[in-house]
């Protein structure tokens, strides 16, 4: 006569199943005692360190009570004499309920890793992009080693898996080509968030970083989306790390100004620029006898990268060569027409 599920376990003897009793009741008082004393007081020791906390946070999650409930079921089907499929229902349920928790406090432990990486860069882009691959990578593990796990042949499973990733990356080559100069963006990093740039003859505040594109805010108020690819085959002109802006530019004043002035007005020009803030004065100098003017070539420098400073120290010192030239009688031509009758 063939035994029931019912006769198999009652083959079982009494410290057997003293035994996994023994094993389930430990395994739920290590969980308390891990839970109750050991966790708070881990948090109380680490409290400023984002990545202890994190890793605490993670291992508790993974060591929560259906996983503990389970391992303990699992551990029993060793002591105990049950039925094949019994144990193989266990172990079965134990495994996927595994994967389930540790997939889930892998993510949540790579996502405190990415923040804490977030807050000391500003390439945020490469910080989401590393994130979504590990992602992808710790759950086509996880999900192999379930399928090696039940006995399930991975061999010709990881051989379709090329064969399909080399057809993808194929078909998306255009996107990958993006993605890999957004690396070489990252670890160059020729820019970044709230850097001004100048892109051939494109200039504007970088304000977002993509796995594909980068978008700029140009000075008349649009979005200015690129491709970092086109961005990593041009010259890249980085504003905002100048140490000082050069202006150079030509003054000219009328024939009919002394020489006596011609000669004081590189000094004149010296002092007021030297009166200013942030400046360096370079030279002037009378360079032209033009057909309407007397030029004089004028270079100086703004030790300060801030375009609104470099724009209001431009505005201060043309008011005050101005206001010079005003009180020494000295005019400036424009151009004009004569009509003769």
């Amino acid at each position: 006569m063939e035994e029931t599920w019912f006769d198999i376990i009652r083959k079982n003897t009494s410290g057997q199943y003293i035994t996994a009793l023994i094993i389930f009741l430990s395994l739920l008082l290590i969980y308390f005692l891990y839970k109750l004393v050991l966790v708070d007081r881990l948090n109380n020791k680490f409290e400023q360190n984002d990545l202890i906390k994190g890793l605490i946070s993670t291992i508790s999650n993974l060591l929560s009570l259906p996983v503990i409930i389970l391992t303990g079921f699992w551990l029993m089907t060793f002591v105990l004499e049950l039925p094949e499929l019994m144990i193989n229902m266990i172990y079965w349920i134990f495994l996927l309920t595994f994967s389930l928790y540790l997939l889930y406090s892998l993510f949540e432990f790579i996502e405190i890793l990415g923040n804490i990486v977030k807050n000391k860069t500003k390439q945020a882009h490469m910080v989401d992009f590393l994130e979504f691959t590990l992602r992808i990578l710790i759950t086509i593990i996880v999900v192999l080693w379930i399928l090696h796990s039940i006995g399930i042949n991975i061999n010709s499973f990881l051989a379709g898996l090329g064969i399909f990733g080399l057809g993808f990356a194929f078909a998306l080559q255009n996107v990958f080509s993006d993605l890999f100069a957004s690396i070489t963006i990252f670890v160059d990093r020729p820019f970044e968030i709230g850097d001004t740039i100048r892109i051939g003859e494109d200039i504007g505040t970088v304000e977002k970083i993509g796995l594909k594109s980068t978008q700029l805010r140009t000075p008349l108020g649009n979005q200015l989306i690129i491709s970092n690819q086109e961005l990593t085959n041009q010259r890249i002109h980085n504003m905002k790390r100048m140490n000082k802006r050069k202006v150079d530019f030509i003054l000219g004043v009328s024939y009919e100004t002394p020489v006596n002035k011609l000669e004081k007005i590189p000094n004149w020009i010296e002092e007021i620029i030297k009166n200013h803030k942030d400046t360096e004065f370079e030279f002037a100098y009378f360079t032209e006898m033009a057909s309407s003017s007397l030029n004089y070539r004028i270079v100086y420098y703004i030790n300060n990268s801030n375009a609104q400073n470099w724009l209001s120290n431009q505005q201060s010192i043309n008011i005050e060569i101005l206001r010079k030239f005003n009180d020494e009688n000295i005019d400036i031509p424009y151009p004009t027409q004569k009509i003769i009758s």
